[in-house]
């Protein structure tokens, strides 16, 4: 009898995760032009701008009040290299505490 609930019980995850994806990505349709809330990336301040040469097109990254970055490229190798930066950026600070914990 062991394990013969771990199929049900993953497709349950599975269809809540799904489920649960599906009504947080879904589209808002509500305008929200008077509100002061930007509807389009365009409409967004630039805070900061930098060049990569290894990048083929512009990327757009925006970071939302939470601090997650929204990566909004046209090509997949261009957004996967913004990742990469954008995450070793957010990692020098705890490797450095991590060497000074050590210490």
């Amino acid at each position: 009898m062991k394990g013969t609930w771990t199929a049900p019980i993953q497709i349950f995850i599975l269809s809540s995760f799904a489920s649960f994806l599906s009504f947080s990505c879904s589209e808002n349709t509500n305008s929200s032009s008077d509100s002061g809330v930007p509807s389009k990336i365009e409409d967004l301040p630039i805070a900061h701008t930098m060049s990569m040469p290894q990048l083929s097109a512009s990327v757009d990254v925006v970071v939302d009040n939470r601090g997650f970055p929204h990566i909004y490229a046209s090509e997949i190798h261009d957004a996967l290299v913004v990742q990469g930066y954008l995450m070793a950026k957010d990692r020098m600070a705890q490797m450095e505490f991590m060497r000074r914990a050590i210490e």
